[in-house]
């Protein structure tokens, strides 16, 4: 994480940013969300979202997700374009159970709906990270921008593409789980549904 939020990296490797909110005294972390610019994609990633338990149910986790979408969109104008796509990943509560770390995945994935979510009806698997297990299999792709309507399935296959590349894919489409992926986009022109509510 340092290196690409500290460094300058080329692509594939994303441009990472941090916005954290804090109380008026300056004193109490009461939350924070990591992203992430991918340049050739130009696409966005929203990988971690953090509020305080005494600072949720308050809009906080809506506004720093509408502070992150507003800087991924200043940093894909700084690089002469518009933003093409936002997208997150989220447990699937159908897979892992009722059971989270910090929340419970249902829960979780309802209030990413409240805050914009949408799924991307895609068979969904993130390559395996340094110093993983393998690849990730019980996630789903969510997408936060274009805030309504479907999302090209070209824009969501153009963002899986370079964020495997950054996660050390060279070739993704010589990697099964890739092109499983670019099978199912290939059937529709867009993809993206509404979380139910659970």
């Amino acid at each position: 994480m340092a290196p690409r939020l500290y460094g300058e990296l080329p692509a594939p490797q994303p441009r990472m940013h941090l916005l954290v909110a804090i109380d008026e005294q300056g004193r109490n972390l009461l939350g924070g969300i990591a992203f992430e610019y991918y340049r050739d994609s130009r696409c966005g990633l929203l990988t971690y979202l953090v509020t305080a338990a005494d600072s949720r149910r308050r809009g906080l986790g809506r506004r720093l997700v509408q502070g992150a979408l507003a800087r991924l969109q200043q940093e894909a104008e700084a690089h002469g374009t518009s933003l093409r796509g936002v997208f997150a990943e989220a447990e699937d509560p159908d897979q892992v159970g009722p059971e989270g770390n910090a929340m419970p995945p249902a829960e979780r994935l309802t209030a990413l709906a409240r805050l914009g979510a949408r799924r991307i009806d895609v068979p969904y698997v993130q390559p395996a990270l340094e110093g993983g297990s393998g690849p990730c299999r019980h996630l789903l792709l969510l997408v936060f921008h274009p805030p309504s309507g479907a999302v090209p399935a070209a824009v969501v296959q153009g963002f899986l593409h370079e964020f495997y590349r950054a996660l050390g894919i060279t070739d993704p489409a010589a990697d099964a789980d890739f092109r499983a992926m670019q099978r199912a986009l290939a059937q529709r022109a867009d993809c993206a549904v509404t979380i139910a509510a659970r």
